[in-house]
């Protein structure tokens, strides 16, 4: 460490921050977001956990059900921040962290939706709108099922389809990595 840090203060002329900077394994250093785990004898490339729970704190954030701002608003605002977050971390080689994120997304997105629709009738008639046969769309609506519980719901499911938030302005996280991933 030491002749790494005379080469790079006297011939580079750079500031070495010696609390930050170590010659280690990578899998015992921390990277901005990242962490470096072997896998099957290549080091791979992961999302950290920390990283992973800011991200989903900041969707819950822009998912909040009580916010009071419109549907097309909060795709708006989750597309802004999912671009930046994707532009990021799209190298890594977790897409299976990809799909849990983005089913957990598509469920808050549902979730959403259902409170601003308020009424049980306003709920019933949306879905059977959207091809939700009559039996299950009122069914689910009368259950008096809070809003978590009915966004899993088929009813739901079949309402705001992924393909239906995606013409809504929802880019899947998962597509987009693999997208990403095959250029």
């Amino acid at each position: 460490m030491l002749t790494v840090t005379r080469y790079l203060e006297t011939v580079l002329k750079l500031k070495v921050n010696r609390l930050k900077s170590a010659v280690d394994h990578p899998a015992n250093r921390k990277f901005p977001g990242f962490t470096l785990a072997r896998f099957k004898g290549e080091i791979r490339q992961l999302i950290s956990a920390k990283s992973k729970k800011r991200m989903m704190d900041k969707v819950r954030a822009i998912t909040r059900r009580n916010r009071g701002v419109s549907f097309d608003m909060v795709i708006a605002e989750l597309r802004s921040f999912t671009d930046g977050w994707m532009g990021y971390f799209w190298r890594t080689h977790t897409p299976s962290v990809f799909k849990d994120v983005d089913s957990w997304i598509c469920r808050r997105l549902r979730c959403y939706q259902w409170k601003l629709w308020k009424r049980w009738r306003t709920r019933a008639i949306n879905m059977v709108k959207a091809g939700v046969g009559p039996y299950l769309a009122y069914g689910i609506a009368l259950k008096g099922y809070g809003p978590w519980r009915a966004s899993d719901s088929p009813a739901m499911k079949r309402t705001l389809t992924n393909k239906r938030l995606a013409l809504l302005g929802y880019s899947s996280l998962h597509e987009r990595h693999l997208s990403f991933a095959n250029v």
